[in-house]
Formats: C-alpha cells, structure tokens, sequence
C-alpha cells in the first residue's frame, strides 16, 4: 500500500485538494461565495485553472524532451497540440471564456431570453469540442503502447471530462428557476455540483497521466542513457 503511495504521490495529493474544494462547498458556500463549485472566478475555477496550466507545462516541457532525443515530428507535436488545448481551457476555467463568447453570439443571434440560452455555448463549441477529442484520441495511441499506465489515467481523466460535459448538457434541459431564486435543491443543483465534481476528478487523473508519462520520458531519454 505504501509503495502504492509511493508511485502516485502526486495523484493523492490532488485527489486530496479534490476533497478540500468539494467539502469546502458543502459547509462554507453559503457563507463565502468563494468556496461556492456552482460559480465563476472562485477557488475551484483558480485551482482547475493552476492544474490545467500545469498540464500545459508538462505537455510543452515534453514536446522539448522528445525533440532533442530526436523523436519524430507525428510523436512529439500532438504534445505541443495537448499543451495549447490546456493552456486554453486554464485560461478559459479562470476567465469563464466559453460563457463570455456564448454570450456574444446568443447577442449576435437574437436568443438571449431563450430557455437554456447559457447553455447554448455548448453548441457553439461543438466543433472545437470533436478537435479536441480527435487530438485526445491521437494522443493516447501515441503513448499506449509503452506508456499503457500513463495512457489509462489520461484516457480516465477524459471519460470523466465527457461525462461532465453530458451532465452539464442534462442540466441546461432539468434547470429549475424558481429553484435557483430561492436557493432551494433542485435537480438544476445536483446535476451542476456532479458536473463540477467529475470534472475536477478527471482533470487530475489527466495531470497523473502526463505527469507519469513526463517522468518515464524524462529518466528514459536522459537519466539511463548508456
């Protein structure tokens, strides 16, 4: 148990956090919006913001690792590609981008006072959104054949970032106003807090996978070298 600890020290340590920032919603988020998973600009977005730049950082930092030890192009650039999409959604968890530009073009389109219209962004990046996958799915293949441990957790992280999106995509369809007014539960608020949950969880499976991948590129290509 111990050597399992050991081997994923960086896991547990996020996954720890995971649980500081959930429970902090459930006892202080009426006290201190701060603390509060169902909000912008708040200790969630800021710590999924820092994991996600982290994530951008290890992915640039092994693009580097790869292209001095010569590897070829097809390799190493879906590296940079994983570091720029990152870098992206760090920027986008700490400035709510997606609802900024949702925003604009529900203005745009004449569908601000529509049902569900905050949710309308996820149609508006809906392409971006395939990108993204198609980039994810090359970069498992990339590294599942001598990374498979690597490539599990990474794999992990993003079946528990689609299911955020489909949990977020039911609670657009389930929203309860007169809930949200009052600050009642309704199934609005579960579904959104589940959301937030899962998402944070997968983010830090997807940092473990990369990282565990970074640090056995690492001692690979420098630390045994003959």
């Amino acid at each position: 148990m111990f050597r399992i600890f050991r081997k994923n020290q960086l896991l547990f340590f996020l996954l720890g956090f995971d649980v500081v920032v959930i429970l902090a919603h459930f006892f202080f988020k009426d006290l201190y919006g701060f603390f509060n998973l169902d909000g912008e600009q708040n200790l969630n977005s800021a710590y999924a913001g820092l994991k996600l730049f982290g994530i951008a950082a290890l992915a640039a930092a092994q693009f580097l690792i790869l292209r001095r030890a010569g590897e070829g192009k097809g390799k190493s650039i879906v590296w940079l590609l994983v570091a720029a999409i990152s870098l992206y959604l760090g920027l986008d968890e700490m400035m709510a981008l997606h609802e900024r530009v949702g925003f604009v073009v529900n203005n745009l389109l004449g569908v601000t006072n529509v049902p569900g219209a905050s949710f309308r962004w996820m149609q508006y990046y809906a392409p971006l959104i395939v990108i993204a996958l198609v980039v994810y799915v090359w970069f498992i293949v990339s590294i599942w054949r001598e990374q498979r441990t690597a490539a599990a957790f990474i794999l992990t992280g993003i079946l528990f970032f689609i299911c955020a999106l489909g949990i977020e995509l039911i609670g657009g369809r389930i929203m309860y106003p007169a809930g949200l007014r009052n600050g009642n539960f309704s199934p609005y608020f579960a579904s959104i807090i589940g959301e937030e949950i899962v998402e944070l969880i997968g983010m830090t499976l997807f940092f473990a996978g990369v990282s565990h991948s970074v640090h056995a590129t690492f001692r690979r290509y420098f630390l045994f070298r003959e």
